[in-house]
């Protein structure tokens, strides 16, 4: 059984994840009252749930309450929640009096609707307060228990490019007592990225999927950390220069999405010989690791 520990941090992991899905899940009914209302909002703003969207609704939620306000009233507040300066602010401005001009012909004028907008955007705050509640009492497990081995492996895990620190306690939490993995490919199998078995008789399937018969949400995480990890850096370097190479030469030859599954289960190797040798993770190239490999051969 798992430790107590492991218990706390898993059942608060597991909440965040969920409470995660049911924002999503408003943050997608929020849009949709917006088509509904005012569209041509969410073209304006990259993130509608930002500080700066949520800030104009709140105090602009018509298309009336745009056209009808002080043109310096908005740009200021629009300056203020972004901090991006008057340049950006007067831009986001000019954008949101065309929506509002073309919302009046093309919307739904419903007073209920924006009704249901504005309990929309109560939830999604009440869901980013709960989250960021969870995540302090994460952080509050984590270092208060430094000295635990489990924590420790945490850190060699937050050590690997790609993986935060959020990601690094949820896939021990799935993992739970690591010393019930002798091999690599039982940890593949149970995050679920196994090939899943298509025979019957003397027929054999090629064309195979991931079983998925494992742990969903370590499942999540690790898809997560391979999308981090094939990512380029504003400045154009790579997170994991490796497993980013090796994406694209897999690429070549296989379609995204398995070439995608290929870096998991290179991830779910790392993470493997991470808790192995209870260090941090190394970046080492192909070349530099059958080089260490022969070195070792000939040393025994």
């Amino acid at each position: 059984m798992p430790t107590e520990l492991i218990m706390n941090l898993r059942c608060l992991c597991r909440e965040y994840y969920s409470l995660v899905d049911n924002r999503s899940a408003y943050v997608n009914k929020l849009k949709a009252q917006l088509h509904m209302v005012f569209p041509g909002f969410c073209k304006v703003f990259s993130c509608v749930t930002g500080a700066t969207s949520i800030a104009v609704l709140k105090n602009f939620p018509t298309p009336e309450d745009i056209l009808n306000a002080n043109s310096n009233e908005i740009i200021d507040l629009i300056a203020l929640t972004s901090r991006k300066g008057l340049k950006y602010a007067k831009n986001k401005y000019e954008k949101l009096i065309i929506a509002a001009n073309n919302a009046l012909n093309f919307r739904y004028n419903l007073s209920t609707a924006y009704d249901v907008l504005e309990m929309h955007l109560q939830f999604v705050e009440e869901f980013d307060k709960t989250i960021n509640i969870i995540l302090d009492k994460i952080k509050t497990f984590v270092d208060e228990n430094k000295s635990e081995k489990f924590i420790q492996q945490i850190e060699y895990l937050d050590s690997i490019p790609g993986v935060g620190f959020l990601s690094a306690v949820t896939l021990m939490c799935e993992i739970g007592d690591f010393a019930a993995f002798s091999k690599s490919k039982q940890l593949f199998a149970y995050f679920g990225i196994d090939p899943s078995v298509n025979e019957s008789g003397k027929f054999k399937g090629t064309e195979n999927k991931m079983s998925k018969r494992g742990t969903r949400i370590g499942r999540r995480v690790l898809y997560a950390i391979a999308l981090a990890s094939i990512r380029v850096k504003r400045n154009g370097v790579a997170v994991n220069p490796v497993l980013y190479d090796y994406y694209q030469k897999k690429k070549e030859s296989k379609a995204k999405k398995v070439a995608l599954g290929a870096i998991m289960h290179k991830i779910s190797n790392i993470v493997f010989a991470v808790l192995r040798d209870n260090k941090p993770f190394e970046l080492k190239t192909p070349e530099e690791h059958k080089l260490l490999y022969i070195n070792c051969q000939k040393a025994a």
